[in-house]
C-alpha cells in the first residue's frame, strides 16, 4: 500500500536516482532534496543546502535537516541511498546509524517520519540490478 509523500535525499548520482525511482514506486509523491557538497548538482531540485564542513557527521546533519523538512511538508518518509559500499568508507552509513538517527529524530520532534534505506545491504552490482528492475536504466 502506497503512503502519501516521501522526501528523497538526492545527489543526482546512481544511488540517489535509484532511490528516487524506488520512492516513486512505493509512495504517491517523491520529493527530491539536495545538499550541495562541492559536487555538481541539479538547480531544479526542491531545496539546496551548501555544506562546507568535512565528512564527519555530515550524514547526521543532512538527515536532521531533511527530516525537519519532511515533517514540515507532511511527508511520512525520508529515503536515503546509503549502501553496502558506503559503509566501508563512512561510519555514518551503517544500518545501526540509520536506526539510531530514526529514534533520535522521532523522539526529539515527536515525529512519525520513517527513514528508509532501500540500498543498505546492496553492492553496486545489486543497485544496478534494482535500477534495471525499476526501469530507470
Amino acid at each position: 500500500m502506497k503512503q502519501r509523500k516521501a522526501v528523497v535525499l538526492f545527489s543526482g548520482g546512481v544511488d540517489s536516482t535509484v532511490c528516487l525511482h524506488w520512492a516513486r514506486r512505493n509512495f504517491d509523491e517523491a520529493i527530491p532534496i539536495q545538499f550541495r557538497v562541492g559536487e555538481s548538482g541539479f538547480e531544479q531540485d526542491l531545496a539546496v543546502f551548501n555544506w562546507d564542513g568535512d565528512e564527519t557527521n555530515r550524514q547526521a546533519l543532512f538527515l536532521t535537516i531533511a527530516h525537519a523538512y519532511a515533517q514540515k511538508i507532511g511527508a511520512s518518509a525520508l529515503v536515503i541511498g546509503t549502501n553496502k559500499v558506503d559503509r566501508l568508507k563512512y561510519s555514518d552509513s551503517t544500518e545501526s546509524f540509520i536506526v539510531s538517527m530514526q529514534q533520535v529524530l522521532c523522539l526529539g520532534s515527536e515525529s512519525s517520519v520513517h527513514i528508509y534505506a532501500p540500498l543498505i545491504d546492496l553492492d553496486k552490482g545489486e543497485i544496478f540490478k534494482l535500477a534495471d528492475d525499476l526501469g530507470c536504466l
